[in-house]
């Protein structure tokens, strides 16, 4: 009983300094972040063309060539996105729709 008390007290008591240190450490990732697309100092030619990889005579993936949006690219992005973010494919829409949107504009 006295075993339960102690770690009950003690996570009770850390969370607002773990979450404290959270916002701390993840404040200067999302400025780095988030502050270069708002002010325009990313270069363009960075993020366009947003292609998959393209595929040699062989078959293999190769990454001196793109390749092109088709189901199959679709699907293995989605996939590659499956694990690392949730709602991958709402990404994936988001930032086709932005690059679309962006090459529209001039």
């Amino acid at each position: 009983m006295t075993l339960d008390m102690q770690q009950t007290l003690s996570a009770r008591s850390s969370r607002p300094c773990a979450w404290c240190l959270g916002i701390a450490s993840l404040t200067p990732l999302l400025i780095v972040g988030i502050v270069p697309f708002i002010t325009g100092d990313v270069p363009m030619s960075n993020l366009i063309p947003l292609l998959p990889l393209g595929h040699d005579a062989q078959g293999n993936l190769a990454t001196a060539t793109f390749g092109a949006w088709n189901g199959t690219s679709i699907t293995m992005a989605m996939g590659a996105m499956r694990k690392v973010l949730p709602y991958g494919a709402l990404v994936l829409a988001a930032l086709v729709m932005w690059g679309a949107h962006r090459l529209a504009r001039g």
